[in-house]
């Protein structure tokens, strides 16, 4: 029993020792459960990008602006390039999305485009 001294070096080696086999157990064990965890849940992808709209800086009376679409026609049109079909399928096969032999690449699709998200800030 060390009593209510002051702890040496000597004293933490020999602590130390007593519980090696505690804390390597424990280490191995935590390492094995964090391998498992990382195993068994799917990846998850996130891309952000912005998208900066400035508007015409000329007057309309000087040059005719070249733009007839709308901000939200634009956005819209944008969307629907990003969820289209030819965008969506290689980076489903590239990245293996929803793989296994359980669903067909029409379903695989399909469930990229739905786990889509498109943010609009104004």
């Amino acid at each position: 029993m060390l009593g209510h001294r002051e702890l040496t070096m000597q004293d933490y080696a020999e602590i130390l020792k007593r519980r090696f086999w505690l804390m390597l157990i424990t280490t191995i064990l935590i390492f094995c459960v964090a391998v498992g965890v990382s195993l068994v849940i799917a990846p998850q992808y996130v891309s952000k990008t912005t998208v900066l709209i400035d508007p015409q800086k000329v007057p309309e009376d000087y040059v005719k602006s070249v733009d007839s679409e709308g901000l939200d026609s634009r956005l819209a049109s944008i969307e629907e390039q990003i969820k289209s079909r030819s965008q969506i399928e290689p980076i489903v096969e590239r990245f293996d999305l929803f793989g296994g032999n359980k669903y067909t690449m029409d379903d695989r699709v399909d469930m990229t485009r739905a786990a889509i998200k498109i943010q609009k800030m104004h």
